[in-house]
């Protein structure tokens, strides 16, 4: 008997009656960055033969909470992402204050070319 307490993005979290040691299959592509706790106790999970996660179960009941860690290349690519559009936003208004301070003024006269004053 399992009972889901959350089901979020980047985190799972649900409890499993007690019972014999199980292996319990979630509904999940297994991939290396989830981690697992079983009763707050940090557990391997592991891939089944069908690509889903499973993880290992004690005969007490279970508290199982599964969080995804983002790789920490992710997590500075979108660091630099976010700098690269800023400082791309930032070029982009000076560039068009530099143009509007450039273009003459409305209403103001040029001299003629040759003309003197």
């Amino acid at each position: 008997q399992a009972e889901i307490v959350s089901w979020e993005s980047y985190e799972r979290v649900f409890r499993v009656a007690a019972g014999a040691p199980a292996t319990a299959r979630v509904a999940l592509l297994y991939y290396p960055h989830w981690q697992a706790t079983v009763n707050d106790a940090p557990i391997t999970p592991n891939p089944s033969p069908d690509g889903a996660l499973t993880v290992s179960l004690p005969a007490s009941e279970s508290l199982v909470k599964l969080s995804f860690q983002e790789p920490a290349a992710v997590i500075w690519a979108r660091k630099v992402t976010r700098v690269a559009w800023l400082l791309i936003f930032l070029g982009a208004i000076l560039s068009l204050f530099e143009a509007r301070r450039k273009r003459p003024q409305r209403g103001s006269r040029q001299p003629a070319a040759g003309s003197r004053q």
